[in-house]
């Protein structure tokens, strides 16, 4: 009868043990999950006070079987807890003062005021260069006929505001004229170059 009682008694024993070791793995994963999880939230350090003191207590008291059982449920709970526990995440978002985009602005605009104001200063360099050079050939005595061609022209354009539409046309024809006869020439000389080829057969 006492070997009973012992055997009944040792296996107590190995299944409490077994328990133990088993809460004690339990506690283990638990300890590295709080570790990873937030430590500023408020009811995870109160669960990590419970936990400590449940290990305290175990490590005190003989532990009954429906003790272990509802360590068991408060250790599941404290699982599903930790790993629903909210993720704190941090998103940041780069903001451009409108003050910047303003000096960008203006920083374009004042490139295309200048950039005008440049090719203007061009423009007008060559109007003047071109009226210096027509005051010149006015100013020359010694080439009487071309002083009177000279005033000719400027009391036709005067009269006859057309007249630059009729001078660049004049030009366009005398320029596809030139393009004609360079054609004429090259399909001329093409036409000797295979006359002496169909000679030499």
């Amino acid at each position: 009868m006492n070997s009973e009682s012992e055997n009944s008694s040792n296996a107590f024993v190995e299944v409490a043990i077994n328990k133990m070791e088993k809460q004690d793995k339990k506690i283990q994963e638990i300890e590295t999950l709080l570790q990873k999880q937030i430590a500023h939230n408020a009811e995870i350090k109160q669960l990590v006070n419970a936990i400590e003191s449940l290990q305290e207590q175990l490590q005190q008291e003989s532990i009954a079987e429906h003790k272990v059982s509802a360590l068991n449920q408060q250790m599941d709970k404290l699982i599903s807890k930790l790993n629903t526990a909210p993720i704190h995440e941090v998103v940041h978002h780069h903001h451009i003062p409108k003050i910047i985009w303003v000096i960008i602005l203006l920083a374009v605009i004042l490139c295309i005021v200048c950039a005008g104001w440049f090719y203007t200063g061009q423009k007008l360099d060559g109007f003047i260069a071109n009226d210096t050079k027509y005051r010149a050939l006015k100013l020359d005595t010694a080439i009487h006929p071309l002083q009177k061609y000279l005033d000719r022209l400027d009391s036709v354009y005067t009269v006859n505001p057309d007249l630059r539409e009729n001078v660049l046309q004049k030009e366009q024809e005398y320029l596809d004229n030139f393009y004609r006869v360079q054609k004429a020439l090259r399909l001329k000389e093409e036409a000797r170059r295979l006359e002496k080829e169909v000679g030499k057969k």
